[in-house]
């Protein structure tokens, strides 16, 4: 089976291995987390309540916070980057 991560309320972060082992943690428990993206590199955002925007670069192991729309909800991500997608 494929490997999945997902987010929600209270900044939850859940990922799965697709084999036996799953994590959760909280990113930001004042907010709710409304999606997630992450890129076979590793690279990916969440995104959720007051316009929060989570980088992580190493696959969601660590995450580094950013406002992107201040009191905007922000329900859905892509990639994040400068130029097309490849």
């Amino acid at each position: 089976g494929g490997s999945f991560t997902a987010v929600g309320a209270a900044g939850v972060l859940v990922r799965w291995d697709g084999i036996e082992a799953w994590s959760e943690e909280r990113l930001d428990p004042a907010l709710s987390l409304r999606a997630v993206h992450l890129a076979a590199s590793g690279a990916g955002q969440a995104v959720g309540d007051e316009g929060v925007s989570l980088t992580t670069l190493d696959g969601g192991l660590s995450w580094e916070r950013a406002v992107v729309a201040a009191g905007v909800t922000l329900r859905g991500v892509d990639d994040l980057h400068a130029g097309a997608h490849q």
